[in-house]
């Protein structure tokens, strides 16, 4: 399961799009490299 409390509101859309099939371990690194990858952006 993962924690949604302390993500920033605009990466829920992207975090709820991931395979909720997907170990929770992958898709918590998946939703670090898209914290790192906007925060870049910036």
């Amino acid at each position: 399961m993962v924690d949604f409390s302390d993500m920033p509101k605009t990466l829920l859309p992207y975090a709820l799009s991931l395979n909720p099939g997907l170990p929770t371990h992958i898709q918590q690194a998946m939703i670090k490299q898209e914290v790192e990858r906007r925060s870049q952006q910036r």
